[in-house]
Parts: structure tokens; C-alpha cells; sequence
């Protein structure tokens, strides 16, 4: 299964570092290797093919060496994604249940209608959230701290979690993950109307 994200990139001042982690983020989430790993494999397997010499260790076989290539061409881009990403994932590889959409990939990343976020994209005058007048507004902290989501978590028995990599250790609990993330993103974009 191959999965594809598709980025809607916001204008802003660091737009090359949001760029970079923008694409280490899609990497890392669809596991699909940048498109010079693919053509570096490309042209091994063709190499092999045509019993041209291979310029790597004779101690692993041709598979063994695609595979640390992809590995490491995805340990390289994980390093590359921005904070918030990896504390829902602090290590590759991503679990293979880890369906990302339109919600989730906004929680990941923390680009998404979070003030934190347009705050810092000036598209809004405060960084803080509305349940409190010095907390920032992020992913980490609606999904977790935000009083105003208490309720939907204890629906979903999200109540305990602690940190966000939690929310993707298990099949069952990324479905109620996503189920948090539409209805806190749905209520967020009800909000701004």
C-alpha cells in the first residue's frame, strides 16, 4: 500500500526549513525513499542484471544492501522532521497500521489550525489558546492538556494518555486518535467561521 500525502505549503519567512521538513515529514510518514535512492536501486538491480561490477560490501547480499539504503535514506529524513513529529515518533520505523490523513498529518507535523502554528505564519495576533491566557495552542497541547477536549477524550478513553507517541503505539488506539483529531480540527475550524 502506498500512501500520499498531499501538502498545501503556507508563504511565510522560513519557508525553505519548512520545505525541508515538510518533505522529511511525507518521507518518513508514506516510506516511500527520496527519488535518488530509487534510482540509485534502480541502477544496482540493473547492474546486477547485466553482471556489471557493484560497488558495495561483498560480505551482504544485493537485497540486504537495497534495504540498509532504504533504511537508511528514511533514518536520514526521520532526523530532518520537525519537533513535534517525533514526539508522536521518536524512532523508525512507523508503525505499518499509521494510515495518515487530512487530521492526523496536521497533529503530526503541527501545521494545522493551531494558533501556535498561524501565530507564527502571521496569520494570527496570538500564539495562546482560548482555555487560558498563557498556554500555547498547539497539537501536543489540544490532544493532551486542553480543557476544552476533556470530555471527547474520556469518550474515546484517551483520558490517560501522557504523551503522544501513546496515541500511536497500538492499532486501537490511532483509530480513536483520529477520531480526536476530526473533531478537535472540526471544532477549531467552527471556531474561526
Amino acid at each position: 500500500m502506498i500512501i500520499i500525502l498531499i501538502w498545501v505549503e503556507m508563504i511565510n519567512n522560513n519557508n525553505n526549513n519548512n520545505n525541508n521538513n515538510n518533505k522529511a515529514c511525507t518521507t518518513t510518514l508514506t516510506k516511500i525513499e527520496p527519488i535518488y535512492i530509487n534510482i540509485k536501486i534502480k541502477q544496482i538491480k540493473f547492474k546486477h542484471k547485466h553482471n556489471i561490477p557493484l560497488d558495495f560490501p561483498l560480505d551482504i547480499t544485493i537485497t540486504e544492501y537495497i534495504q540498509n539504503l532504504k533504511h537508511d535514506s528514511l533514518l536520514s529524513a526521520h532526523t530532518q522532521t520537525n519537533d513535534t513529529f517525533k514526539k508522536f515518533f521518536p524512532s523508525i520505523p512507523i508503525p505499518k497500521f499509521i494510515n495518515p490523513d487530512f487530521y492526523t498529518t496536521q497533529f503530526y507535523t503541527g501545521h494545522g489550525h493551531f494558533q501556535k502554528y498561524l501565530h507564527r505564519i502571521q496569520r494570527s495576533n496570538t500564539d495562546t489558546c482560548t482555555c487560558t491566557n498563557n498556554t500555547p495552542q498547539d497539537s501536543i497541547h489540544l490532544i493532551i492538556q486542553c480543557p476544552h477536549y476533556t470530555n471527547i477524550r474520556h469518550e474515546l478513553q484517551l483520558h490517560n494518555i501522557i504523551s503522544p507517541n501513546q496515541f500511536v503505539q497500538n492499532k486501537q488506539t490511532y483509530t480513536k486518535f483520529k477520531l480526536l483529531c476530526k473533531h478537535i480540527y472540526t471544532h477549531l475550524h467552527t471556531l474561526s467561521f
